[in-house]
């Protein structure tokens, strides 16, 4: 399998030696991995530089932030970064892998997802289904729609797909989804491959504050990256089941109509919105109907 990572790394050392070790011991490793650290002050580039001496495959970039503190702007900055160094390099690989520094996985994720993309021309984007820690501290799968989904911190790309859509949109979050969106929109298939498992290892909420201010934060993006509101009213019942038990689904819709009544500017192209909407509209018309799809 011939195929290149990008991982946008800040201050990661906590995790991200588990994704280094189990990139090395892949069945079938990347021809490059660049690990783009973001301003990072904590030993992340020390430890990764630590790896980088022992495979040659692994490159450590620094590359300096504006601003300190989780920003996830940053990160479509730094994998932009990393794909002008690919380009620069004129490599020739197939696919290409966004990942991120908390993940573990087994040794043959790689070649699973090789097998998939072998199996169907279509498939764009593929990646395992993540397990990760809930508010109450429950490990568990994330919930997904597996036909129309990939968890942004392992989406792999074929490359044909990737350079159609034009890559990530340059956003303050939802980039992967909207990533999605577009290559269905071409044609392409996005897939989770449920029986193949990935170890998310920090929840998700923790870098956004506590569980209710993320949902609120969540919500107003949802309306920035162009949710139709009745899919989001849709969105907020189903989390009516995820702790903490109501008000988590309060605040979702809290942010979503605060970005509304503010007239927050919707954030990506026209077109991507139309199609996204009009997705949305038949994912509830099929759900009304009882519909598998």
């Amino acid at each position: 399998m011939n195929y290149v990572l990008i991982t946008a790394a800040y201050n990661e050392v906590d995790y991200i030696e588990n994704t280094l070790k189990s990139v090395i011991t892949q069945t079938q490793r990347p021809q490059l991995w660049l690990i783009i650290s973001d301003g990072s002050d904590d030993g992340t580039d020390e430890l990764v530089q630590s790896y980088a001496a022992q495979h040659d495959f692994i490159e450590l970039i620094r590359k300096e932030r504006n601003a300190k503190g989780h920003d996830y702007s940053a990160k479509v900055k730094a994998i932009e970064f990393a794909l002008q160094q690919l380009a620069s390099r004129q490599l020739d690989y197939d696919y290409l892998g966004i990942l991120d520094a908390d993940i573990r996985f087994q040794p043959d994720y790689y070649q699973t997802m090789q097998q998939q993309f072998l199996a169907d021309e279509q498939l764009g984007i593929a990646g395992g289904l993540l397990y990760e820690y809930d508010a109450k501290g429950a490990w568990g799968a994330q919930v997904l729609s597996p036909d129309w989904s990939v968890s942004g911190p392992v989406q792999l790309f074929r490359r044909r797909c990737f350079e159609t859509i034009g890559g990530y949109l340059p956003l303050k979050n939802g980039e992967d989804a909207m990533a999605e969106v577009m290559a269905r929109m071409h044609g392409f298939r996005v897939q989770t491959f449920v029986d193949v498992p990935v170890e998310h290892l920090r929840p998700t909420y923790s870098q956004k504050g506590n569980a209710l201010s993320s949902r609120y934060w969540e919500g107003r993006m949802d309306y920035i990256n162009g949710n139709h509101p009745l899919f989001e009213l849709a969105r907020c019942a189903f989390r009516l089941r995820e702790f903490p038990w109501l008000l988590s689904s309060i605040w979702l819709f809290a942010g979503y109509c605060s970005a509304w009544l503010s007239k927050v500017n919707i954030a990506i192209p026209a077109p991507v919105c139309a199609y996204l909407q009009q997705e949305q509209k038949q994912r509830l018309k099929n759900f009304f109907k009882g519909s598998p799809s």
